[in-house]
């Protein structure tokens, strides 16, 4: 099991499967003043971009999620979530937006935003 020994109060992972897509998920954990690094993320999985849909990134905060094609065979997958579970160094302390428009405006880049609902 890949995230067997995992310090779960600092890398809040999971993978789950539907929609015939894999996706490898991070939660935020304290402080919660980080964001995803859009040029580290290609960098530290560049082995594996040709299997990647997409990283989608939350702009407001220190999540993101992996998204592949279910029907990867056995070794990409395992490479990937081998990739995935050794909890890579893939945070700065530059927001999204601010970041190097080269890496956050690459097609594998989706961005999505976590907000309270509207309230009328």
């Amino acid at each position: 099991m890949p995230l067997e020994g995992n310090d779960w109060s600092k890398f809040q992972a999971f993978v789950a499967r539907g929609r015939g897509f894999i996706e490898y998920v991070t939660l935020p954990t304290p402080p919660y003043d980080k964001w995803p690094d859009a040029r580290r993320l290609l960098e530290v999985f560049s082995d594996h971009l040709d299997y990647i849909t997409a990283f989608t990134v939350n702009r407001l905060g220190d999540e993101f999620i992996i998204v592949a094609p279910d029907e990867l065979d056995e070794d990409c997958q395992a490479g990937l979530c081998r990739a995935f579970a050794a909890n890579p160094d893939v945070w700065t302390d530059v927001p999204y937006e601010e970041q190097h428009p080269r890496f956050i405006c690459s097609p594998k880049m989706w961005i999505y935003e976590n907000q309270p609902p509207f309230r009328s």
